[in-house]
């Protein structure tokens, strides 16, 4: 598919398309009008000091120079510096952006996949796309751009084709909003055809044709290939396969009751209400793909599907197998994941879904545990101070509630101020009462966390250990 010239990232970048010399001419220069009227004089002398000597850094002059000869690797890799290090500086700004621009269309114009990967993610991304454009972001050009990189194999551009496809409020003539919703501009930019809303069957029939092949076309690009660890699209591809992608309410087939035309209404053929139907052998073997290469999350993953099992109409099912989550879940754990840890040492000290074991469960926390994983501090805590497959003890468990508790965790800090208070952790009274207060302290921070930030904190936490 080629590159439509015209799109509003790539404005202003046709001297990509000129001798490398004078492209590489254009990298800085002095602040534009609106530059001077937007920042203080003080704040544009350090951001100019700042992109001044990031120019005159041997590293950057090397790379840029590489750049300039025409690699296409180190095009993308400049352009990528500049990103990290003075995109959205007040000196030069608009500069700075074109430049950053113009060396990722110089090697989008080699046909380098993760030049428009690149791209793409600045015109999904809203911050970017602000700093670029002082507009929204586009999913629409984000779409085109992935798609090539897609096509020319890139990993990251399948993803984020792959992500746009998978999205049921998407479509290259929908609103960029949260419900579904058609745009008439470009509706009829794109040639289809409608009278008035009534008329709603040839949008909607518009919108699950492109839907369709999208996803069609973005999975099999996903699912082709060999399949990394850490690879995006093929986690987004599982997931999708395990739970399937729905047509929205908007978009399905309308149904005529006494003339009337009612909207929203899932057809008779309940194959239709789908855009990507349940796959869950196939979810099963992308994510063992992913585990044999050393996956972790991919593993734990495929550990989860056998602990309940998994059942659908539109596919073979996952039979539940104890056996199997936790060979796969201790193969997680030596990858490294300590979720894993702290999730099958649940299981098995709860024994719901499978049988209980105790002293493994224990054995599981524990690791999570001396791994710093807060939650499974937590319960390492519970775990000695109740004796649960391992000897009682409680000063071992006051130690791990207090690390628990500076992890975020209120119950922990609630009963590290207990065993204080009776009489655990020191043999001076002093240091007693102040362990007790330092955790009464510490468990008041955390309730007065508002809901939004107290999710912040668990999520980080967590992030650090997936």
């Amino acid at each position: 598919m080629p590159i439509r010239p015209s799109f509003p990232l790539l404005t202003g970048c046709a001297l990509a398309m000129l001798p490398v010399p004078l492209a590489a001419r254009q990298d800085s220069g002095p602040p534009t009008l609106g530059e001077l009227q937007r920042f203080s004089a003080e704040a544009l002398a350090k951001s100019e000091a700042k992109v001044k000597a990031w120019y005159a850094d041997s590293t950057v002059q090397a790379l840029k120079a590489r750049a300039d000869a025409g690699d296409a690797r180190a095009q993308v890799e400049f352009a990528d510096r500049i990103r990290a290090d003075i995109f959205g500086q007040a000196w030069s700004r608009d500069n700075i952006a074109q430049s950053m621009l113009r060396y990722y269309a110089m090697a989008m114009a080699q046909n380098h996949g993760p030049a428009f990967a690149r791209v793409g993610a600045l015109a999904e991304s809203p911050e970017d796309s602000y700093t670029l454009k002082s507009t929204s972001r586009d999913l629409g050009e984000a779409f085109t751009y992935y798609e090539k990189g897609a096509e020319l194999g890139d990993r990251d551009a399948i993803a984020g084709y792959l992500r746009l496809a998978l999205n049921p409020v998407f479509c290259t003539f929908c609103e960029d909003k949260k419900d579904l919703k058609f745009d008439r501009d470009k509706m009829r930019a794109a040639g289809i055809e409608f009278e008035n809303d009534i008329d709603a069957a040839r949008q909607t029939a518009a919108y699950r044709k492109e839907k369709l092949a999208a996803i069609g076309k973005a999975s099999k690009l996903a699912a082709s290939g060999r399949i990394n660890a850490g690879d995006s699209a093929g986690h987004q591809l599982a997931a999708a396969l395990l739970t399937g992608v729905q047509v929205p309410d908007y978009a399905r087939e309308i149904i005529y009751l006494e003339g009337k035309a009612i909207l929203g209404v899932r057809p008779t053929d309940k194959s239709a209400q789908w855009l990507l139907k349940p796959d869950l052998p196939e979810a099963e073997r992308i994510l063992l793909e992913m585990s044999m290469r050393g996956d972790a999350l991919a593993t734990r993953k495929l550990a989860e599907l056998y602990l309940k099992g998994r059942t659908n109409l539109y596919s073979a099912a996952i039979p539940k197998d104890p056996a199997k989550y936790l060979y796969h879940m201790k193969r997680a754990v030596d990858q490294g994941s300590m979720i894993a840890a702290y999730s099958a040492g649940v299981e098995l000290l709860r024994g719901n879904n499978i049988p209980a074991d105790p002293k493994l469960g224990a054995d599981f926390v524990s690791t999570a545990a001396a791994a710093g994983f807060g939650p499974a501090e937590e319960l390492a805590g519970y775990v000695f101070r109740d004796g649960l497959g391992t000897e009682r003890n409680l000063e071992v468990a006051l130690k791990l509630f207090e690390r628990a508790a500076n992890h975020g965790q209120l119950k922990a800090a609630e009963e590290a101020e207990a065993l204080y208070r009776a009489g655990y952790g020191s043999d001076q009274p002093a240091m007693r009462t102040a362990g007790a207060m330092a955790m009464a302290a510490k468990a008041k921070s955390i309730r007065e966390l508002s809901p939004m930030m107290a999710e912040a904190v668990r999520r980080a936490h967590w992030d650090k250990f997936k």
